[in-house]
């Protein structure tokens, strides 16, 4: 392993276990500032032992970056990798064996932490055929959203990225904002040159449960919708501290999500849990389909999957009804079927 593949891949592991973000980034900053040095400079620092006079190359990245070089495996990424040998949540490993891919991830063009370009070889790495890039919709402002004319660049991007990656693929998609009368923050136009489609609540989340349950059935029979991300916007832990549920007609939204064939997201990261169990069951029994997913900020958080598949697994869900247990072709065939 590489001095730069080490340090990316401790990053990743560290994303993984939940630590402090301030640990991985400078992981991460030590993995950027290495592979922008030509390979003789980076060979002739490791031989010298002046890797720590880099701006953000501190002594531990040091030492990774050295050791990989030695041609080892670093200490300190075998004593992550050892760690990362079980699931992040037993009971879900027959589920996760189902899944393609993940359809709701964000790249640093909107708020999450990593290029595109590294979220898509994370993506292969954990061995995923697709990943959905669902950066945010432009009045999500504190998340960065992006305007029509940056979605329209990054649509660019990701086909130049997909040449490269064959067979491995891109779903062009965004996470769109339900704006309060239940309309969509985009283009309509442009909706319909995406892959996948996740419509979430990120604002007005407390609103009248009738107004709010109006607002979702709506967003859910626009023919371009795809996933309803995190339908009860709850946080249960985490640095963002806590957030109670959305009040809505559970039963009305599901059962809109079922009639209009719009996957019920089951966000996995840890903070979520979204939906609440009883939702789940709930959603199940409506008969709808759903789609596991990370919504994931960074490279490594695409293994939250795991916390997503114990609890699909718990609930009895069969694999016809996770949507990205499909392979890319049907799974698009399903998203373009509306």
């Amino acid at each position: 392993m590489d001095p730069v593949s080490a340090l990316r891949r401790v990053a990743f592991l560290l994303e993984r276990e939940l630590a402090e973000s301030h640990r991985v980034r400078a992981y991460r900053r030590a993995a950027r500032r290495l592979a922008s040095l030509p390979p003789a400079e980076l060979a002739r620092r490791v031989r010298t032992g002046t890797l720590t006079q880099l701006p953000d190359v501190g002594p531990k990245t040091a030492a990774v970056a050295s050791q990989a070089a030695d041609g080892g495996v670093p200490d300190y990424l075998a004593e992550l990798e050892a760690r990362a040998r079980a699931p992040l949540a037993p009971g879900g490993e027959t589920v996760r064996g189902w899944l393609r891919g993940d359809l709701h991830a964000h790249s640093d063009w909107s708020d999450g932490t990593t290029p595109i370009e590294e979220m898509a070889a994370a993506a292969v790495a954990v061995g995923h055929d697709y990943l959905a890039l669902t950066d945010h919709s432009p009045r999500l402002t504190v998340a960065r959203g992006l305007s029509p004319d940056r979605l329209r660049e990054q649509l660019d991007v990701v086909a130049r990225l997909n040449a490269e990656l064959v067979p491995f693929r891109i779903l062009t998609g965004i996470e769109v904002n339900i704006l309060e009368d239940g309309g969509l923050d985009q283009e309509d136009a442009l909706l319909a040159r995406l892959d996948v489609v996740v419509a979430s609540v990120h604002s007005k989340l407390r609103m009248d449960p009738a107004a709010m349950t109006r607002r979702m059935v709506r967003a859910v029979t626009n023919p371009r919708v795809d996933v309803l991300g995190h339908c009860t916007g709850r946080l249960i832990t985490g640095g963002r501290g806590t957030r109670a549920e959305s009040q809505f007609d559970a039963p009305a939204v599901f059962e809109a999500c079922r009639t209009h064939d719009v996957a019920v997201e089951i966000n996995s990261r840890p903070e979520r849990r979204d939906p609440p169990t009883r939702l789940l069951t709930l959603a199940i029994e409506t008969g709808c389909r759903f789609s596991i997913d990370t919504d994931a900020h960074a490279p490594g958080q695409l293994d939250f999957l795991d916390f997503g598949c114990e609890r699909a697994q718990a609930a009895g869900l069969t694999r016809d009804r996770i949507v990205n247990t499909l392979a890319v072709g049907d799974l698009l065939a399903w998203t373009r079927a509306a």
